[in-house]
């Protein structure tokens, strides 16, 4: 089988891309082999070139870019699937017309659920073309409720996201982290507001992980000004955009993390803290935390806004949540799971994809 994955800026601050590629390198672990990527995002490129020794194919988001890209990638690749992390109507159909397996994954909640999608413009026309599709990744029960309606339950699988289980790490330090884009979709401020109530008082540091600088809208940036007004302060540190490595670092540190995102497809942060053995502190998500975490137990799920946080009397490590984790949410499970889609696919054997 020769596979697509066709992304949203691949090598951005995305979830979906930081899935897309560990996904793929967990695969050629497989012996998933054939391998590539089409890439979307705002250069002006068509050509393909090497990264890490696997093919991409570039494109802008202009119609005339997607489809040079797109037919570039067919008679240079030659894919017997493709996998849209994320969707792309315009690729979707393409790979119709030319006799490739489509497999989408939902990725974001309330805004590529199907129910999403036919609310938005030309609505009716987008859940034709999602009717085209052979297999679809709910990625939550939540959003497999709403794209059941519109696809049929034999098209429809629900494999989570992936998770890069951490090292043996069982001592934990008072230190809390908040890791996402200083914007208000992740609701940062409200978050620190929470965290200096709830946490500081008892002698714990704040660790701020995500882009804070070079915000577009006029808004955002008002947003992320707001939350930098607490800098000065000693016990909260802004610390950026960092490498992924250093994110595990201080997650295997810390006890707590707030996430107080109401919209998600299925937070990575939230999956890695767990695998850190640490104690994520989440709004409901609209139903999605209970899918997640054992409420009390693994975590907590803050169902009313004048919750009190009852602060354990040290730091302890979350063992439930690292082992829910390991049984659940690794790569190699996920991998394995996405490689089952994909040899029934090849298959045809759509009909015994559950």
């Amino acid at each position: 089988m020769k596979v697509i994955h066709i992304v949203h800026s691949l090598h951005n601050y995305s979830g979906a891309s930081y899935q897309a590629r560990n996904l793929f390198n967990e695969l050629k672990r497989k012996n998933v082999t054939k391998q590539a990527y089409l890439n979307i995002n705002s250069r002006s490129s068509f050509d393909s070139k090497n990264i890490k020794k696997s093919t991409t194919f570039e494109a802008n988001r202009s119609v005339f870019s997607r489809v040079f890209a797109f037919l570039t990638m067919f008679f240079k690749f030659r894919p017997t699937i493709a996998h849209f992390h994320g969707v792309d109507f315009l690729l979707l159909l393409l790979c119709k017309m030319f006799g490739i397996k489509i497999y989408l994954k939902s990725t974001l909640f309330g805004s590529d659920d199907f129910e999403s999608f036919k609310s938005s413009r030309l609505g009716f026309v987008k859940i034709k073309l999602l009717g085209l599709i052979d297999v679809n990744n709910s990625l939550t029960l939540q959003m497999k409720a709403i794209n059941s309606k519109y696809l049929g339950s034999e098209k429809i699988v629900t494999i989570p996201n992936g998770v890069e289980l951490s090292h043996e790490v069982t001592s934990k330090q008072k230190i809390v982290v908040i890791v996402g884009a200083v914007i208000p979709r992740k609701n940062v401020y409200e978050a620190i507001l929470y965290f200096k109530e709830n946490l500081q008082p008892h002698g714990y540091s704040l660790k701020i992980i995500g882009p804070y600088e070079n915000i577009s809208s006029e808004s955002d940036k008002e947003y992320a000004n707001k939350c930098l007004r607490y800098k000065e302060n000693n016990w909260i540190d802004f610390l950026g955009l960092i490498d992924q490595n250093k994110v595990r670092s201080i997650l295997e540190k810390a006890t707590y993390l707030i996430h107080f995102s109401e919209n998600e497809g299925m937070p990575n942060v939230v999956l890695e803290a767990l695998a850190s053995g640490v104690y994520p502190i989440v709004k409901p998500m609209n139903g999605l935390a209970k899918e997640i975490i054992v409420n009390g137990v693994t975590g907590y799920i803050l169902y009313e806004d004048n919750f009190k946080f009852k602060v354990l009397p040290t730091p302890e490590f979350n063992v439930l949540g690292k082992n829910i984790c390991e049984e659940k949410y690794s790569f190699d499970l996920v991998s394995e799971l996405t490689l089952n889609v994909y040899k029934n696919l090849v298959r045809g054997a759509s009909d015994n994809i559950n």
